[in-house]
């Protein structure tokens, strides 16, 4: 018994229209892996930045817990002053210079910005 599928049409209009489609999708789907190989590429090398800044941040964190260390030592002002370079958050800086938080003093910035320039 022979099967009468046939995967293309048999009329030659017809079968340059679906070969036609066959390759739009194939060139589709390139173009679509392209650019999903871009965006990995592009995401892996922000990664890189951001593993680096991190890094950085790292050391900078390690730099200023020294000099609290050794900020420590002085008379009278030492555990004021090493307090917020020990800080492992703004939050906790700006609480002991400012008394306030990130976000109290970005308010109170927001109302001092709308109070002068706002109509």
């Amino acid at each position: 018994m022979r099967s009468r599928y046939l995967p293309y049409a048999t009329r030659p209009g017809r079968l340059i229209a679906q070969l036609i489609s066959d390759l739009t999708v194939i060139v589709w789907v390139v173009i679509w892996v392209a650019v999903g190989a871009a965006v990995h590429t592009a995401i892996a090398t922000i990664a890189d930045v951001g593993q680096q800044v991190e890094s950085g941040a790292r050391g900078v964190a390690g730099n200023l817990n020294s000099a609290g260390n050794n900020a420590d030592d002085i008379p009278l002002v030492g555990h004021t002053l090493s307090k917020p370079l020990r800080a492992e958050t703004l939050d906790e800086v700006l609480k002991t210079w400012l008394g306030i938080g990130s976000r109290q003093l970005a308010s109170r910035a927001g109302r001092l910005l709308l109070h002068t320039y706002g109509s």
